[in-house]
Order: structure tokens, then C-alpha cells, then sequence
């Protein structure tokens, strides 16, 4: 299954330098009268181990990691414009 979602939905990204796949991800966050949009992303490519401030290059732009966690095996990290 992970390949196959990998395969279809995956797209290249590169974190500190090195190239990975990941899945994008969008969730809004409502803070009171605030509402924000926050970028995740899935990473699929196996070694990897985050860290808070990597760089990532996703979509033509820098992002940093700001926070992570694990889900189903696969490192979903937070991203904010870097």
C-alpha cells in the first residue's frame, strides 16, 4: 500500500541536501478569531530522521521543519516558510 500511494501521489522534495518522495498535506488550524493553513508533509523515504530546522525544498520554495511526529511508520513533519 505504501508504495502504491507513494507511486500516485508521491512528489520529489530534497531535505538538507538530500532528495526524498513525499506526500503533501494541508491542515486548517482555527486559533480562536485566527485561522492558518499548515503544511505538512509525509515523508516516504526510508532513513530519514527529522530533525527541528531542516531545510526542505519543496515546490520551488524553503521551507523548515518546526515539528514531527509519526503516523502508520512514515515521519509527517510541519513545515513553516523558511
Amino acid at each position: 500500500m505504501d508504495a502504491t500511494i507513494s507511486q500516485r501521489f508521491g512528489k520529489p522534495a530534497e531535505i538538507n541536501g538530500t532528495s526524498v518522495i513525499v506526500v503533501p498535506s494541508s491542515l486548517s488550524a482555527i486559533l480562536g478569531p485566527v485561522e492558518a493553513s499548515v503544511l505538512t508533509l509525509i515523508v516516504f523515504s526510508p532513513g530519514y530522521r527529522p530533525r527541528r530546522g531542516d531545510d526542505v525544498r519543496w515546490n520551488q520554495k524553503a521551507y523548515t521543519v518546526s515539528k514531527f511526529h509519526q503516523q502508520n511508520g512514515k515521519w509527517v513533519i510541519q513545515l513553516e516558510i523558511g
